[in-house]
C-alpha cells in the first residue's frame, strides 16, 4: 500500500497506519509537508512503514511505484477542490495498473468506480477501509491492469493526453 504526494491529508494516512497491523500490510509513504516529522514520529516503532520523504518525480517515480501494489488516495472531501478534482494519482495508477482506494462521493470515485480502478470508501470509516483492502488483496493484479488499459484508451484520445501518456511511459 502506498501514499504518494504531499502529506496534506495526514489524518487519513494515520487511519491507514492504525489499521495496517491488523491487515498485515506494509505502507510506503513518498512525499513531504509540515506534517512529515509528526507522521514519522507517530509510527517510529512500526516496522511496516517506510518513509521516502520528498522525491524527484522524474528520477524517483518508477522506483516508488515499483514498491506499491495499491495507492491510497483518500483526501478531505469537505474541500470543494477535492470533491471535483482528478489528481495525478489517478493517472499514475492507471499507467502502472495499480488499484486505488479513494474517498466516496468525489469525481475521482466516479471515475474509479466506472473503470474498476479500485474501491471508493466513505471518509473516516476504518471498517470500510479494512474491507476494501481485503478485497483488493484478494483480486489478481491482472484485473486492475485490464481495467487501467480500458481507462487509458478511453481517456487518452486527444493529442495532449497522448503526450502525457508518453511522458508517463518514459518515467515508468
Amino acid at each position: 500500500m502506498g501514499y504518494v504526494g504531499n502529506l496534506y491529508f495526514w489524518e487519513k494516512i494515520i487511519k491507514l497506519i492504525d489499521i495496517s497491523p491488523m491487515l498485515d500490510i506494509d505502507i510506503y509513504i513518498a512525499g513531504s509537508s509540515e506534517h512529515e516529522e509528526y507522521l514519522k514520529k507517530y509510527c517510529d516503532s512500526m516496522q511496516n512503514i517506510t518513509f521516502i520523504g520528498k522525491y524527484n518525480f522524474e528520477k524517483d517515480i518508477a522506483s516508488i511505484y515499483s514498491n506499491i501494489d495499491c495507492i491510497f488516495a483518500q483526501y478531505d472531501t469537505k474541500s470543494k477542490n477535492v470533491s471535483i478534482a482528478l489528481p495525478n494519482r489517478l493517472y499514475d495508477a492507471a499507467m502502472c495498473g495499480i488499484p486505488l482506494i479513494v474517498s466516496k462521493g468525489t469525481k475521482l470515485s466516479e471515475v474509479v468506480d466506472k473503470y474498476n480502478l479500485g474501491i471508493s470508501v466513505k471518509d473516516d470509516d476504518s471498517a470500510s477501509l479494512m474491507s476494501a483492502i481485503k478485497i483488493l488483496k484478494s483480486k489478481p493484479i491482472d484485473f486492475y491492469i485490464d481495467s487501467s488499459r480500458e481507462f487509458i484508451s478511453d481517456v487518452c484520445k486527444i493529442d495532449y493526453n497522448e503526450m502525457l501518456r508518453n511522458k508517463y511511459t518514459n518515467f515508468i
